[in-house]
């Protein structure tokens, strides 16, 4: 990413799982990536931490964690740091009627990741600001029925 006078900016990226082999999965994907400095916690409280030291630009966070959820991370987060881009990675099908959210601005993204490529094309358009369904395939994404601003994906 460029800034207005032309020089390249270091994007900060915070990721936190408690599943480690998914941490081992993102450490791969921002390597390849290689423009992003990246954080890497398996703790929720951490990665609110790191967030609003390094004036993230993208929060990826799993929903259901023990030590905390997804969705109150991605809140807190944007309280602070409304620029913030953010994506919800799960397991499970999400029913967002269950949790308190206000103005929602947000990615879901499913596991298991099949096309890691589709994975980095999908990250890097949501760290550039760039609309991702415009270099996703067709199938990949569908609107949330209930919060049709929030994006869910399958890659």
């Amino acid at each position: 990413m460029e800034t207005k006078k032309g020089q390249k900016r270091t994007i900060k990226v915070v990721i936190v799982d408690e599943d480690t082999t998914f941490l081992k999965m993102w450490e791969k994907i921002f390597r390849l990536m290689n423009f992003c400095h990246y954080c890497l916690t398996n703790d929720p409280e951490m990665a609110k931490i790191l967030a609003k030291e390094n004036k993230i630009d993208l929060l990826i966070s799993e929903v259901v964690m023990e030590k905390g959820s997804g969705f109150k991370l991605a809140e807190e987060i944007h309280k602070s740091n409304p620029h913030a881009n953010i994506i919800l990675t799960t397991t499970y099908n999400c029913d967002l009627q269950r949790f308190n959210l206000n103005h929602p601005r947000f990615h879901i993204l499913y596991k298991p990741y099949h096309k890691i490529d589709e994975v980095i094309k999908f990250v890097a358009n949501v760290i550039n600001r760039k609309d991702p369904r415009t270099t996703a395939e067709e199938d990949s994404w569908s609107e949330n029925e209930t919060f049709p601003e929030v994006m869910e994906w399958k890659l």
